[in-house]
């Protein structure tokens, strides 16, 4: 893959070369999710206020807090 592939191109190549792709879809999701919740939470231990952690999510603040963690530490 080239480098200069966007992230949808390359999340779209991936699903098409799948022999199932709905498969294929859910696995990345749950990735995604996962990456996610390790980053928020590494974000949080460098002392991240929630408000910039959901900004840069595009969520709420308290969708970030109820997604991710305990409103009271911020």
């Amino acid at each position: 893959m080239s480098s200069d592939l966007t992230a949808k191109e390359t999340l779209r190549m991936f699903v098409a070369n799948s022999r199932e792709p709905f498969d294929a879809l859910r696995d990345l999701r749950e990735a995604i999710d996962i990456v996610t919740e390790e980053e928020v939470q590494r974000a949080r231990n460098l002392g991240a206020p929630w408000r910039i952690i959901a900004d840069r999510l595009g969520i709420t603040r308290q969708t970030a807090v109820t997604r991710y963690g305990d409103p009271d530490t911020d």
